[in-house]
């Protein structure tokens, strides 16, 4: 049954949810850059806890410091795990010498969480323990019953056998029911524990349609949307969608980053994904910077996690820049080959060109030459024409004498004649 209803979930995700990759990729330089600016939000968030250190410097009162030092708390819980402990330590004395026991109760769970922070379960526990649900007011159940909540989780994500997984995921099941007990029916806290418990009993479409609620108010009053992100991101990772799964482990990521988070979960699985996917530099940049991260953070759960990844990863990378290398060096050998062939064939150009301009210049000088034997044929044939001219009016002039004396002669012998027939034969 549980096969089918799986089934079921992945064939509608596949038929129904879809997201453009082009917004993965505007999300995923997004958080590249974010992770660039990671040293501009965790002094921000530093600045943020000198304040607070300046404030209880200057406070006056048991109760002001009491107030001041849970909310470093806050500020140092999923940023420093060694700092939150020491300020959960002070909320201790203090509370002590206020003689408070709901103060006291709320600082020991302060410890509880670091130490469960910390991987130390047994501690964590021994304090949980300790502490009676009756000496606690509303607030502090809630925050009491997520901390055994937390603890059994996180030992069913590290238990060795599947018997134990079960057992521990069991005994985080049953605080689900507790947690939502105690939250107001509507409030944030509440829908997201439901959720939670949703996905637990394979309920995905309803878990989505509340996360997405939950991450719709967060985005509208401006609160980090890392939490609500995470779990959509979950919710469609049983549901076989990839796509969505990526696009909202990338949101978690940057608020996580942006809010100078040190203790998260979103980036290291986003980089354990894209490297099954072949982004293997960015998984590398990803998972890395989730190593580094958690060891500033002190959170060793974490870093237990991430290190099972971490050497896969790295080594991959390495692998494909010793690839990338290769390919480089192969690249400018032949680069440097072709640049040899490039000079040699720029060298004969340059020769032939030589050659080109000495050939130019002999026939330049041989136009020249023709130019002039040319002025001076041009300079024949116009005395030649003159030559003519003056052969051809001498001609003229001699056909012309000898026409007249042929008239003339002609003109004697018609006389002659004449003369002969009129008998004066003595003229």
């Amino acid at each position: 049954m549980r096969k089918l209803k799986v089934f079921l979930a992945v064939l509608l995700a596949s038929l129904s949810l879809h997201v453009h990759p082009s917004e993965i990729d505007s999300l995923l330089r997004e958080l590249d850059m974010s992770i660039r600016n990671r040293p501009q939000y965790t002094l921000k968030r530093q600045e943020q806890i000198d304040a607070l250190q300046r404030k209880l410097r200057l406070s006056h009162s048991d109760q002001e410091r009491y107030d001041l030092y849970r909310e470093l708390f806050g500020k140092y819980r999923s940023y420093r795990m060694d700092s939150a402990l020491w300020v959960a330590n002070q909320r201790v004395e203090l509370a002590k010498r206020m003689k408070n026991p709901l103060y006291i109760r709320s600082a020991e769970l302060n410890i509880a969480e670091v130490m469960i922070g910390v991987a130390m379960y047994k501690e964590g526990l021994e304090i949980l323990d300790g502490i009676k649900s009756a000496d606690l007011d509303a607030s502090g159940v809630s925050y009491y019953y997520y901390q055994y909540h937390q603890v059994y989780t996180l030992m069913a994500d590290y238990a060795f056998s599947d018997q134990m997984k079960e057992h521990y995921r069991g005994l985080a099941y049953q605080y689900k029911d507790s947690i939502i007990s105690m939250r107001r029916p509507g409030s944030q806290g509440y829908l997201l524990m439901m959720s939670e418990k949703l996905l637990y009993e394979e309920k995905y479409d309803e878990a989505i349609e509340i996360l997405k609620s939950c991450y719709k108010t967060h985005e509208e009053k401006g609160y980090s949307v890392a939490i609500p992100s995470i779990g959509l991101a979950n919710a469609y990772a049983f549901m076989g969608n990839t796509e969505l799964q990526k696009k909202y482990l990338a949101i978690s990521a940057i608020a996580d980053i942006q809010a100078a988070t040190k203790e998260y979960i979103s980036l290291w699985k986003l980089a354990n994904l894209l490297f099954q996917e072949g982004d293997i530099k960015r998984a590398y940049t990803y998972i890395e910077c989730s190593m580094q991260d958690a060891t500033f953070c002190n959170a060793r759960y974490r870093t237990q996690e991430i290190s099972e990844l971490l050497p896969v990863i790295s080594r991959t990378y390495e692998n494909k820049l010793k690839e990338e290398k290769t390919q480089m060096v192969a690249l400018v050998i032949l680069t440097s080959v072709l640049l040899i062939i490039l000079l040699i064939a720029l060298m004969f150009i340059f020769y032939q060109m030589k050659r080109l301009n000495v050939a130019r210049k002999a026939v330049n000088t041989m136009n020249e030459e023709l130019k002039h034997i040319n002025s001076d044929l041009h300079t024949l044939n116009d005395k030649l024409q003159e030559s003519n001219q003056v052969k051809e009016e001498y001609i003229g002039y001699v056909f012309n004498m000898c026409s007249l004396y042929i008239n003339k002669q002609e003109e004697q012998r018609k006389m002659l004649a004449r003369k002969i027939k009129t008998g004066q034969l003595d003229d």
